[in-house]
């Protein structure tokens, strides 16, 4: 991941991110579609209440202006 940032290479990081979420490797996954900025992947990844509020969290330090959508979609993971 290091080095296709460290190289721009978007889409070397969108395969890896999408082969990081099959084999379940979240924390990757997660951190590849951050770099990506594609908040809507983000919350694909959520496997459990806990996550989904960290991923929530993260999206209101970042992306504030795209919460709104997003609260909406976890809204059940947050209950």
């Amino acid at each position: 991941m290091l080095l296709l940032v460290s190289t721009d290479d978007r889409d070397g990081l969108q395969q890896l991110a999408i082969a990081a979420e099959k084999k379940g490797a979240n924390n990757l996954a997660f951190a590849t579609f951050f770099q990506l900025g594609d908040t809507k992947a983000l919350l694909v990844p959520c496997p459990t209440p806990r996550r989904c509020c960290s991923v929530l969290l993260t999206l209101r330090m970042h992306f504030p202006d795209q919460l709104c959508p997003e609260l909406r979609t976890c809204r059940s993971c947050m209950m």
